[in-house]
């Protein structure tokens, strides 16, 4: 359900989120974004999910964000570590996602910063604050 729309295309996931958050700006960032926020509202309206928990991990599962909930990092490190994702790093983070969840949260947040720095592009503010979080509250 993470996934949900994550087919359609930039301008249509773009212009669905408009519809629900005018000020957002997830494009700016890189299209890839766009489908967490817009798959957590379509999901309140297709299926009547009301659940906010539900909800915050669909929403921020292409970002993190800091004071994430359990089940939101685990949604969110599954969506990295999922079996079709094959780049540099992505088996050593799920070697240790099977020890320590918040160390594997830490290290994927680490991967995805490093890697949008290496291509000179935005990095959301979310997944800063949610590294800068997780940090912080590193065992």
């Amino acid at each position: 359900m993470h996934d949900y729309k994550k087919p359609f295309g930039r301008v249509e996931l773009t212009e669905l989120l408009q519809q629900y958050e005018p000020n957002e700006d997830f494009s700016s960032y890189g299209g890839v974004l766009l489908h967490g926020p817009v798959a957590a509202y379509l999901l309140k309206e297709d299926f009547g999910i009301e659940d906010e928990e539900i909800f915050h991990a669909v929403y921020y599962h292409t970002t993190g964000r800091a004071k994430m909930s359990l089940f939101e990092k685990i949604i969110f490190l599954a969506d990295f570590i999922e079996p079709g994702r094959h780049f540099p790093g992505v088996h050593e983070v799920r070697k240790l996602a099977e020890k320590d969840l918040d160390l594997a949260v830490l290290e994927s947040l680490r991967s995805t910063i490093q890697h949008l720095s290496s291509k000179h592009v935005l990095i959301h503010p979310l997944t800063l604050s949610a590294y800068n979080d997780q940090v912080r509250t590193a065992k």
